[in-house]
C-alpha cells in the first residue's frame, strides 16, 4: 500500500468517499458541496496562487466550506434587482 498526498484528479474518488462515510455515520443530510467544488478548492489553493496573499491562512476545506454555506439574498450587489 502506497500513502501519497492527493492530487486534483484523486477528488472525485475522495468525494465519494465523503459520501459514503457520511451515509454509513446517517449524516449524509449535512454533505454539501460537490466534487466539483473540492476539486474548484483544490486548484485555488496551490502553492503560488494569489488565494495565499489574504491576510489569513486558506486551506481547501476552509474554502470549500465558504464556497458551499454562502448565502446571497436580494440584497447582495451581485444579484440583479427584479
Amino acid at each position: 500500500m502506497e500513502i501519497r498526498p492527493a492530487t486534483p484528479e484523486d477528488v472525485p474518488v475522495l468525494f465519494d468517499l465523503i459520501c459514503a462515510l457520511a451515509e454509513y455515520e446517517h449524516l449524509s443530510h449535512l454533505v454539501t458541496g460537490s466534487a466539483e467544488l473540492l476539486h474548484a478548492a483544490q486548484v485555488a489553493c496551490q502553492p503560488g496562487s494569489d488565494i495565499h496573499h489574504l491576510p489569513f491562512p486558506v486551506s481547501p476545506e476552509a474554502l470549500l466550506v465558504a464556497l458551499t454555506t454562502t448565502d446571497l439574498t436580494s440584497s447582495s450587489p451581485v444579484l440583479p434587482r427584479l
